[in-house]
């Protein structure tokens, strides 16, 4: 519960600074410490920060279904209605002005709202804005209302909002410069540099010529300054993440020396009569088994298809030719049967095939957005970031496939055996190295199975051959963690 606590608010920062890309991230992580049943106030603003995120990287259809899903999890009204309110506002961000104007009009139905409550104004703001974008000059006397409620309850920040929405529906010049500079100057005097920016762009558009140098001087420096401090904001949670990173790695490293110590002083007890022929007995036997481990695990690569074909699809293919020559296919019964094997065995197929595809020609990029589409579903959200962040074509084409196929091989084993609802693949580089970071919200597991260790002992032997290292964690309940890093 501490983890999530401490994640929402980092991602109320990221929020904050509009960073998205992070927001998201901290939001997904943030998930995998929620229970449904006991933690449905954290729930909700997860779900709700995830929607902001959504919206702002132009992926509407996400952002309608994580509001939708934070909605769930609320029972007051006015809460509802602000999570209505937000979808719709993500709509007027796009320009869907019609949904936007669907969606507060079902808000002022379904709910009862006092003039009071902040939610209130921000209905009627964005109503009337809506509907003056759908081409009704009475939108601007709703807009109007929500004005007079917020002065009447010194709104600060919702003020800037009105009066930057009247400063681009009125038509009168005049008149928009007056309500641009009302917004400016309040967003000057609470420190808002964002609202700031939007009323000094609607005065440089709208001002005389003699007022347009200094609004356009004033419009450049805040933008530099807000850029410099989000980049200052963004290096020090950077910061701050390594340094937490770091410490838990030596942590790892300083309990593994302390296991390795011990271990080496009871082996010494016990074996020391025997040291020198166990010790040339070992030396043989790794020279031996490093020279058969990546044969091994070539092999098992290349025999897990056949496998498939023997033991999934053979047997099935047999029992059906069999179940053909024994049964009376004119019974209907023994015909439904026989259409769901066959089903079988084509799903059998599609599986072999989508898991052993030949690696797309061109544009490498597309070709992991591609492969990490084919395994998002209602059931699983796949989320992909950084793939642009990497020039893949300094990546060779033989580096290209081995990369390809530890990619397909995490979401095989995501697919068989996390049962997770999401599960984010980040893609970095870092001076001459490439890094995936691939996070889920599964079961985990304290000892990773028989299967799955296969899996990703192949995965090791592939990573090996890019002359990168692997890490791989799994606890219960926290999900499953792989760390990979090899050279261009």
């Amino acid at each position: 519960m501490r983890v999530a606590y401490t994640l929402l608010k980092q991602a109320e920062l990221y929020n904050q600074f509009n960073d998205y890309q992070e927001l998201q991230a901290t939001s997904v992580e943030a998930l995998k410490y929620l229970e449904t049943s006991q933690d449905s106030i954290y729930l909700e603003s997860v779900y709700v920060y995830l929607g902001i995120s959504f919206a702002m990287m132009d992926d509407l259809e996400s952002a309608t279904e994580s509001y939708y899903k934070g909605r769930s999890y609320v029972s007051q009204d006015w809460k509802k209605a602000t999570v209505d309110n937000n979808l719709a506002y993500a709509n007027i961000l796009k320009g869907n002005y019609r949904k936007a104007n669907l969606l507060l009009s079902e808000a002022f139905r379904q709910y009862s709202l006092p003039d009071t409550l902040e939610i209130k104004t921000k209905l009627l703001d964005n109503f009337g804005f809506s509907v003056f974008k759908l081409g009704n000059p009475d939108g601007q006397a709703y807009v109007m209302d929500a004005l007079r409620l917020r002065k009447a309850s010194a709104d600060t920040s919702g003020l800037i909002a009105s009066y930057l929405h009247l400063a681009e529906m009125v038509s009168d010049r005049e008149e928009a410069v007056n309500f641009a500079l009302d917004a400016e100057r309040l967003a000057k005097l609470y420190n808002a540099p964002e609202d700031r920016l939007q009323a000094l762009r609607i005065l440089v558009n709208q001002s005389s010529s003699e007022n347009i140098e200094l609004f356009s001087k004033n419009f450049i420096r805040i933008s530099d300054s807000l850029e410099s401090k989000r980049l200052k904001t963004r290096t020090a949670f950077a910061k701050i993440k390594y340094d937490v990173r770091r410490l838990e790695e030596e942590k790892m490293l300083a309990k593994m020396e302390r296991i390795r110590e011990r271990n080496e002083k009871l082996l010494f007890i016990n074996i020391s009569f025997v040291l020198a022929f166990a010790s040339a007995a070992i030396v043989y036997f790794l020279v031996r088994r490093s020279r058969n481990i990546r044969k091994k695990a070539t092999y098992e690569a290349e025999v897990r298809i056949s496998t498939k074909l023997h033991d999934e699809l053979a047997n099935e293919v047999h029992k059906t030719i069999v179940f053909t020559e024994t049964k009376n296919l004119s019974d209907e019964a023994n015909k439904e049967t026989l259409l769901q094997r066959l089903e079988n065995i084509y799903e059998g197929t599609r599986s072999i095939s989508r898991d052993n595809s030949e690696v797309p020609e061109g544009d490498f990029g597309q070709a992991l957005r591609e492969l990490l589409q084919e395994y998002n579903s209602d059931e699983c959200a796949v989320i992909a970031q950084g793939i642009a962040n990497v020039d893949w074509e300094k990546l060779e084409r033989r580096r290209q496939l081995e990369f390809y196929r530890i990619v397909q091989e995490l979401l095989a084993n995501m697919r068989k055996h996390s049962q997770c609802s999401h599960a984010l693949f980040l893609f970095a580089i870092d001076g001459r190295n490439i890094l995936l970071t691939y996070s889920d919200n599964g079961s985990g597991s304290a000892k990773i199975g028989q299967a799955r260790k296969n899996g990703l002992r192949i995965m090791e032997n592939r990573i090996s051959g890019l002359k990168g290292s692997a890490t791989f964690e799994s606890m219960p309940g926290n999900g499953f963690r792989a760390y990979v890093q090899f050279p261009l």
